[in-house]
């Protein structure tokens, strides 16, 4: 399927995504509508980072959800009785059937307590994620997508890069964006050029499959894909945009 190159393209495959889901896409309509009832719900990253790049039938991202709840005590009870359990950033974690769901209040996301200067708004989430390819709304009750002007270039093109920096999990950071890396082809900004080579110069291999292996709903790293990356990390320069993976390697992994 070919990547989404607007809001309106992509507002229809989320559409498809939760009406009249297979059995196995189920329990992400079931918890969702649940949260619809409890508060505004704001799909928010890799889940429309995938949608978008490469449709329904390829989703393989986690789940999440930014809430601005009615009433905090109410939904936070809600949460408890059905199996969440805080994740160690502030959110709450479900894993139900294969399907592993984050939640974050609003007012207790990560960025938003690290920077006070960030207005807390749903359009301003698109200012805290980490990659540029995840800075990306959908509020399902206004069905409004919320994103910059340049992010259906960034990944047509497949530009990927660093969009707030700071950051709680370099590690689980850098196999995300490996694994971007291999299932997109994408091309580094500067920024996450930089960033990859350095936390690949201190991050060990069975530091990396390890992670991804307990982390990840979907493990998909290899030892051979690594050491492209190592090798190409040498040759990795912090300006212009860098590509790791070339067509021709991507056929031998």
């Amino acid at each position: 399927m070919a990547v989404a190159t607007n809001n309106d393209v992509l507002k229809k495959r989320v559409r498809r995504f939760f009406e009249n889901p297979p059995p196995e896409r189920r329990a992400v309509v079931k918890v969702v509508s649940a949260l619809n009832e409890l508060a505004d719900v704001y799909i928010f990253g890799g889940l429309l980072r995938d949608l978008a790049l490469a449709g329904v039938a390829d989703f393989e991202s986690d789940v999440d959800i930014v809430i601005r709840p009615f009433d905090v005590q109410v939904f936070q009870k809600w949460a408890k009785e059905n199996d969440f359990r805080p994740n160690k950033f502030g959110g709450f974690r479900l894993i139900k059937d294969r399907w592993l769901f984050d939640v974050w209040e609003l007012d207790r996301t990560w960025a938003f307590l690290q920077d006070a200067s960030i207005p807390r708004t749903k359009h301003t989430l698109i200012d805290t994620t980490f990659f540029n390819w995840d800075a990306i709304v959908y509020d399902i009750k206004a069905n409004q997508i919320i994103c910059s002007q340049s992010y259906f270039e960034n990944i047509s093109q497949r530009r990927l890069d660093i969009n707030f920096e700071p950051n709680p999990n370099p590690l689980g950071t850098l196999v995300r964006c490996l694994k971007i890396l291999k299932n997109y082809r994408a091309r580094t900004g500067p920024k996450l050029t930089k960033f990859v080579r350095e936390k690949m110069n201190i991050f060990s291999d069975i530091e990396i499959f390890e992670y991804d292996k307990n982390k990840s709903r979907v493990p998909s790293l290899e030892h051979d894909f690594i050491s492209v990356i190592r090798r190409r990390a040498g040759l990795a320069r912090p300006f212009g945009d860098f590509e790791w993976i070339f067509a021709e390697q991507m056929a031998l992994l």
